[in-house]
């Protein structure tokens, strides 16, 4: 399903050109584009990608990662559990993830 016809789902694309090609110097397109949108709009920034994180916080625009966002999401009882969705990911899709994170998530949500 295409991410437009997702209810409360909007899908927008930055206006500032400028700022997307000066960020295209330190990163690739998609994490350039979702910064500049972010700074457009005032934004939290969904982001894991190393380069895209430390631009983003020279820029002063808050961020995080997918297991920070579930991790919110256990918090404000939208999902039961993160860790096997963490695993899951890990294993399923190659999303990078240390033993130490996933014990580290274990403390935060106490799984």
């Amino acid at each position: 399903m295409p991410l437009a016809q997702i209810p409360k789902c909007r899908v927008h694309a930055p206006n500032d050109l400028v700022a997307i090609q000066r960020l295209e110097t330190e990163l690739q397109t998609g994490e350039a584009e979702a910064i500049a949108l972010a700074q457009e709009v005032g934004a939290e920034l969904l982001i894991d990608e190393r380069a895209g994180r430390l631009v983003a916080k020279r820029l002063g625009i808050a961020y995080l990662g997918v297991i920070g966002l579930l991790v919110r999401a256990k918090q404000n009882g939208t999902v039961p559990n993160v860790v096997p969705l963490v695993l899951q990911a890990r294993d399923e899709m190659n999303f990078f993830v240390s033993d130490a994170v996933i014990d580290e998530v274990r403390r935060v949500v106490g799984e």
